[in-house]
């Protein structure tokens, strides 16, 4: 028997989910009234979400992004509420937003602070060519000829320092290092 602690799927809160067209009463497809219905969501691991809504017509065929906001313990169903569409199923900008969202890849575009250390040039900066002697240089090392990719815990970038200290290494060492991490 596999049981799940659906406090722990429930922790991030939001979650891409689509209107379960057969949720809507045939006389309620155009109301704007509102009514219950049910949001599916896009991970087989949660069960569907009960949200009241005037929206619902409108929502269906639309990747929704819905929050839960209780879950009451008689209750076989979460009750949670619409917080935004991303669009039309199937189109290509709603499902990478979905795709991030589902998997907390962040994405929003950098703060005031972040942009401000960028170069004053903007877009039209480019890298100048390496010498000892330009200061975009020191204490830099130019990586662009190597392949590199890291699938680190969040908030870890251990194996990737590694890897980068002895590039001979590389390969070995992201393969010790994962493999030491599931033992």
């Amino acid at each position: 028997m596999l049981i799940f602690h659906f406090t722990d799927l429930l922790s991030t809160g939001s979650y891409v989910c689509h209107i379960d067209s057969t949720s809507l009463t045939s006389s309620n497809t155009t109301s704007l009234s509102q009514q219950t219905v049910f949001a599916t969501p896009v991970s087989r691991l949660l069960p569907r979400i009960r949200l009241r809504t005037r929206q619902a017509p409108a929502l269906i065929g639309q990747k929704i992004l819905v929050t839960i906001d209780r879950w009451n313990s008689t209750s076989r169903y979460p009750e949670g509420h619409f917080v935004r569409a991303l669009g039309k199923v199937e189109s290509k900008e709603a499902e990478q937003e979905s795709l991030l969202l589902e998997f907390e890849v962040p994405y929003r575009p950098f703060g005031k602070a972040i942009l401000d250390c960028l170069p004053v040039e903007g877009e039209q900066w480019v890298v100048p060519p390496k010498s000892a002697t330009s200061p975009e240089w020191r204490d830099r090392e130019d990586l662009r000829d190597l392949t590199i990719c890291s699938i680190d815990p969040p908030g870890e970038c251990s194996i990737l320092d590694l890897c980068l200290k002895w590039p001979s290494l590389f390969t070995t060492c992201i393969v010790e290092c994962s493999m030491s991490r599931h033992r």
